[in-house]
């Protein structure tokens, strides 16, 4: 099933908009790769342009610029910090700091929808597609965890996946198949307050029945090496007639 995602497009933000990301992506690239400081320049304006050889994949949005979820959508986040909200979540009560945002659209089933974000003032962030709606609290956001994610379960698999991208060095991801396919997913990695990725994908209908079923989110590094992933819900029985490299890549977590 095909995947389309509607971005606000760089060259339409404000001159300072463009300064502070040239400026992120090089502060970015020079903690990572401190031998390559002399292509930062290079690096930065080429992601300007989004030139298709560019080592960085994902899509960089400007949370600020970004357009206000509607009304309703607003008064959705603002009930995180009700009772029902703590019983979900926990205490303390998760408060979002502002708007919430649509940084990315994907068509789920056939009917494009948007992803919206909002900052916490316990300092890390919330974010909803469709009718699911997750949050990161401070320990999640500054543990151990380098992608999450979660989604609509369909049978013994997932329907369609979301979730966040922790680590700056991802720069593509892939989801993994039982049968040992793997597809490269679209992400975007949203400016401050919320500094982190979100990526969303619709599983097509074929990876939906048992022996195809999504294990995994794949995370890769610039030169294309896997660095992180994050196993997804799939029934013993199925992870174990998976391919070996599906299996043994999830097989602590059941």
């Amino acid at each position: 099933m095909k995947v389309q995602m509607e971005l606000p497009a760089f060259r339409e933000l404000p001159a300072e908009r463009r300064a502070e990301h040239r400026a992120l992506i090089a502060s970015r690239l020079g903690r990572r790769s401190g031998h390559r400081k002399l292509l930062v320049n290079l690096l930065a304006t080429a992601v300007v342009f989004l030139a298709p050889t560019v080592a960085l994949r994902h899509e960089i949005v400007d949370f600020w610029s970004a357009e206000p979820a509607p009304g309703p959508g607003q008064l959705y986040f603002g009930s995180l910090h009700t009772a029902e909200a703590r019983s979900k979540f926990g205490d303390p009560s998760i408060t979002p700091d502002g708007a919430a945002r649509e940084v990315m659209r994907v068509v789920l089933d056939g009917e494009s929808r948007p992803l919206w974000v909002v900052p916490t003032k316990e300092g890390s962030f919330c974010y909803r597609l469709h009718f699911t709606l997750s949050c990161l609290t401070p320990e999640n956001r500054n543990g151990a965890m380098r992608i999450g994610g979660g989604g609509l379960m369909a049978g013994d698999g997932v329907d369609w996946v979301d979730g966040p991208v922790l680590d700056e060095a991802v720069q593509q991801l892939e989801i993994l198949y039982q049968d040992g396919e793997r597809v490269k997913i679209p992400f975007v990695w949203v400016s401050p307050p919320i500094d982190a990725g979100l990526y969303a994908y619709d599983i097509p209908r074929e990876h939906e029945q048992p022996g195809h079923l999504a294990v995994a989110v794949i995370g890769l590094d610039e030169g294309g090496d896997e660095i992180a992933h994050h196993c997804l819900p799939i029934p013993p029985d199925e992870l174990a007639r998976s391919v070996t490299q599906a299996a043994s890549l999830c097989e602590r977590r059941n």
